[in-house]
Formats: structure tokens, C-alpha cells, sequence
């Protein structure tokens, strides 16, 4: 509540991810906004969503053992994030110029492959945002003698 004709001084402040997009109704602009109370006031303070932070994906270790017919990925992110995507591919034999497109599914760290062929092997990992962005990949090349 406010006494009648006292001044009022108001700034918004945009939370994580926001920025202050204006106000309207009793004020108008991005400034503060320096109200004299004399009568009821509306006022609105409007936000918009900053532009996409995607996470940055890191491998942090890959353990390969052709013996074992297993590989092992370590992986982490930076920036906000909600989870992992990861893909294995086996790549052609022969020099077929194309290698296949990976097929994504919901992973965590440690990721294991086990009873692997022998063959050559691309493994990809990218992080996705909170807001379900999906970060850069990261690849990682190996064979299984």
C-alpha cells in the first residue's frame, strides 16, 4: 500500500535466461520506471527468453579392448543440461565414401559396449539442454581387431 502522491521507483530484473523485453501500462520503455501514486496503477513487466545455451559435451576417457570385445566412454558436459544422447556406428568395410547417419538414444555416463564384432566403430555422445536443445556431438573413432 502507498500513501497518495508518493513517488514509487521500480526496476525489473531479469532471472536466468531472461532479459527484460519493456514495460506497459503506467510506464513504458526498458528504464526504471518512476511512478507517482494517486491513484490505482497497472503496470507490466515483460520478459523474453535469451537465445539458446547449448551444453558443450566432453569425453572425458575412452577405454577400448579388442580382447574384451568391449569399449568403455566417460563423457560430461558444461552449461546446463538435462541429460545425454549417445549413437554407435559400424562403419562399412571398404571405401564406400559414406558413413552411416547415427541413430540417438537416451544414454548416461559410463556408457559400456560389450560382445562388440570385429569392425570398425564410430561412437558418437551429445549432451541435450534443459529446454530439449540438443548440444554438439562428439565422435570417437575406434576398431575392435
Amino acid at each position: 500500500m502507498f500513501h497518495e502522491t508518493a513517488p514509487v521507483s521500480l526496476t525489473a530484473t531479469a532471472s536466468k535466461g531472461l532479459t527484460f523485453a519493456g514495460w506497459s501500462g503506467a510506464c513504458s520503455g526498458v528504464g526504471a520506471c518512476a511512478l507517482v501514486m494517486n491513484a490505482d496503477e497497472t503496470l507490466t513487466a515483460s520478459f523474453t527468453k535469451t537465445g539458446l545455451q547449448l551444453p558443450d559435451t566432453k569425453l572425458v576417457r575412452a577405454e577400448v579392448s579388442s580382447r574384451a570385445r568391449e569399449a568403455n566412454f566417460r563423457f560430461a558436459a558444461t552449461g546446463e543440461h538435462s541429460g545425454f544422447q549417445c549413437a554407435l556406428v559400424r562403419r562399412p568395410t571398404g571405401n564406400h565414401g559414406k558413413s552411416p547417419v547415427p541413430h540417438y538414444s537416451t544414454c548416461r555416463s559410463p556408457k559400456t559396449f560389450r560382445h562388440l564384432a570385429h569392425a570398425g566403430y564410430e561412437f558418437y555422445v551429445r549432451a541435450t539442454g534443459n529446454d530439449g536443445a540438443e548440444g554438439p556431438a562428439v565422435r570417437r573413432a575406434f576398431t575392435i581387431r
